[in-house]
């Protein structure tokens, strides 16, 4: 094999190494975004869900304090009730509408 011809065949074989390199990058350029589009998605699923979770637990706080809150109530009507059988006697309910019986209702031109 004369010198330019082993020139030539190393120039040749320095193209195909080039060429075998640069496929072998952009095959990793590529897979390097599919992983980071892959990522991105993962991560807004992860943060959908995380929202979606703390959502719930918000409205399920919700629930909670107006449940506490319902049951405060109740609980402040019978110590009210209690109370004004002890001072009234009776039924709260017959001092209730004995009160209403004793004031008179407005009528809508006074």
């Amino acid at each position: 094999m004369s010198r330019e011809e082993k020139l030539q065949k190393a120039k040749e074989l320095q193209a195909k190494i080039r060429a075998r390199k640069a496929a072998e990058d952009e095959k990793n350029r590529r897979e390097a975004e599919a992983n980071r589009i892959r990522a991105d998605k993962e991560l807004a699923a992860a943060k959908r869900k995380a929202e979606e979770e703390e959502y719930t637990k918000a409205i399920e706080q919700q629930k909670k304090e107006k449940a506490e809150l319902a049951r405060e109530k109740a609980r402040m009507r019978e110590i009210l009730e209690r109370d004004k059988r002890e001072r009234f006697g009776g039924s709260a309910a017959a001092a209730s509408q004995a009160q209403a019986a004793a004031k008179p209702e407005k009528t809508p031109a006074e």
